[in-house]
């Protein structure tokens, strides 16, 4: 990927993860704040409400699957001098699964309210 064999490019794949679970939850916040005021204040829209809130739901599933899988792809093609510790690797592969169940779950509590 790089050839520089300097650990700021994992740094930089971390932070990269890192932001777009942040933008995973900014999404998921906008989706439960319609869901939860929306909801009651617009009674003739209801059916086009529940429908963006799925779609920013589905929408930060698939980020949050696209934003590992990116993360991963980019991990593996680094050298082993690139690589800051024996455990910065499957931390940040974890957190990216843990992003995916996290945007699951939460897409299964907005949808249950």
């Amino acid at each position: 990927m790089s050839y520089l064999d300097d650990p700021r490019v994992f740094l930089a794949t971390e932070r990269t993860l890192l932001a777009w679970i942040r933008t995973e939850i900014s999404i998921l916040a906008i989706a439960f704040i319609l869901k939860k005021f929306g909801i009651e204040d617009a009674a003739d829209n209801q059916g086009q409400l529940t429908l963006f809130i799925i779609i920013l739901c589905t929408i930060t599933v698939i980020l949050a699957i696209l934003s590992f899988i990116q993360s991963w792809v980019s991990i593996s093609k680094l050298s082993e001098r690139e690589i800051p510790g024996p455990l910065a690797k499957p931390i940040v592969l974890l957190a990216g699964l843990v992003s995916i169940l996290i945007s699951f779950g939460a897409t299964y509590i907005v949808m249950s309210f």
